[in-house]
Order: C-alpha cells, then structure tokens, then sequence
C-alpha cells in the first residue's frame, strides 16, 4: 500500500545540566517502511546502531561518524525489525518495517 511512517524519539538529558552540557537529540528513520535501505538522521557522532529481526538475532551493526548515516541491511527479507541507537550506553529502539 501507500502508507508511509516516520519514527521520532526525543530524548531530554539531565534538565540540572548546564546550557552547555545538555543536549537533545531527535533521531529520525526514514522511509518507513522500506526495502532495507534507509537513512538514520539526528544522531551524535560515535552513536552504535544495530538491527535486529524480530527473533532478536543480529543483522546490522555500526558506529557512525556523523550525525547521519545511510543504512544498506543485507539479504534481508520483509518484515518487522527493531533498530536501536547505543549512545553513551543508553539504548533506544524503533521499529521499522520492511515491505
């Protein structure tokens, strides 16, 4: 069909913080769904992502080196997967569908 998500997590750290030490960061994945290839916006540098598919089982991982990053999932079949961010060792997981 035509449909057409996009998922975003806001993340607020420590409101004690100094100006310039608290950040926020809105990571976006899009599109989603998609065929296995995406792109991952609104992320700090050194951010680990992985995919895994619906058993848990790891298909992807990376560290990027920007604040986006353009992700190609290999031999991957449609379906429901869940990408987590790791930054600062504090996860964040999205679902993402591939048609």
């Amino acid at each position: 069909g035509g449909c057409s998500d996009t998922a975003t997590v806001i993340i607020m750290e420590d409101p004690c913080a100094s100006v310039g030490e608290q950040t926020s960061t809105t990571v976006q994945i899009f599109p989603n769904p998609n065929n296995g290839t995406f792109m991952v916006k609104g992320l700090e540098n050194n951010t680990t992502i992985e995919v895994v598919d619906i058993n848990g089982k790891l298909i992807y991982q990376e560290v990027s080196k920007g604040t986006q990053m353009n992700v190609a999932l290999p031999q991957v079949t449609s379906g429901v997967y869940y990408l987590t961010t790791y930054l600062n060792g504090i996860p964040q997981r999205f679902r993402i569908t591939l048609m």
